[in-house]
């Protein structure tokens, strides 16, 4: 079975895998975001709220592909409603950051299902 993207930045960025929501957030903000953030995150809101659920589902992605079915799914059904902040000021996740993100640790990380297969033959 694949590796999670959640489980490949944990190893890429050698950080446990009940941070990587902080973690991996933390990259994805839009820059201009990252210094508000603090704020709106002790406070919480729909956008705080959106962001989190969002960088979970990024989380579960097995592959590109499953990565930007998840976007889509963001861009449809989430991200109308992450209120105010993250609508008119962009506090919110960048998706050209996660998939860049993304590539970057599977271009680190070696898919363990390669690996695997390889070790079995």
């Amino acid at each position: 079975m694949p590796q999670t993207f959640k489980s490949a930045f944990c190893q890429c960025f050698n950080c446990p895998e009940d941070q990587y929501g902080y973690e991996a957030l933390k990259r994805c903000l839009y820059p201009h975001a990252s210094a508000m953030w603090r704020i709106l995150d002790l406070a919480g809101g729909r956008a705080v709220l959106a962001a989190n659920a969002f960088i979970q589902m990024a989380g579960q992605a097995q592959s590109k592909e499953d990565l930007l079915d998840i976007i889509n799914e963001y861009r449809d059904d989430i991200k109308p409603h992450s209120g105010f902040f993250a609508g008119r000021w962009k506090i919110r996740v960048s998706v050209e950051r996660l998939v860049a993100l993304h590539d970057e640790v599977r271009a680190k990380v070696p898919p363990t299902g390669a690996n695997s297969n390889a070790s079995a033959t």
